[in-house]
């Protein structure tokens, strides 16, 4: 939960900061007034009028400049152009292709041969099953013999307490 709080808390404060910061550059930007820049008026040469400036041409009309044409093309006779020479087709034999040759049969595999643990050996599953029977019927014995005991120590202590 502080965690939540802590982070709550950073996010606001960045929050707040970012807008402070848009804040101090608008109002920095607000008060720089720059200049208004200069107008300027770009002139013809000799449209002012006079002999001095320019072509001293005021006021007339300028001559018109014939259109230039691009030079027309040359043009070179055709060649004469010989036919090839006939190339008779060479004759191919036509190739057929080979059938895949089928892949040798596998040789069976040998079976493994399973060799017959003797008679009088246990093996461990027989062991592990026989355990914990054994050791059930020990555990048996031993609280029989303990509930017997205490049996007869009750019948002791019931028989001294009557008398």
């Amino acid at each position: 939960m502080a965690e939540e709080s802590t982070f709550r808390r950073n996010l606001i404060l960045v929050g707040i900061f970012h807008v402070i910061g848009i804040g101090v550059v608008w109002v920095v930007n607000a008060s720089h007034k720059s200049p208004k820049p200069l107008e300027v008026v770009w002139l013809d040469g000799g449209s002012m009028g006079g002999s001095e400036g320019g072509d001293g041409a005021a006021g007339k009309p300028h001559a018109e400049v014939p259109p230039v044409r691009p030079p027309e093309p040359k043009v070179d006779p055709e060649p004469i152009v010989e036919p090839p020479p006939k190339v008779e087709p060479k004759v191919r034999p036509k190739i057929e292709p080979q059938p895949d040759p089928e892949p040798a049969p596998r040789p069976p595999e040998p079976k493994p041969e399973l060799k017959q643990p003797p008679e009088n050996l246990k093996t461990d599953s027989e062991t592990e099953q026989q355990l914990p029977s054994e050791i059930l019927l020990a555990q048996r014995r031993k609280a029989e013999e303990e509930a017997k005991a205490l049996a007869k120590k009750k019948a002791d202590d019931e028989a001294k307490a009557a008398a």
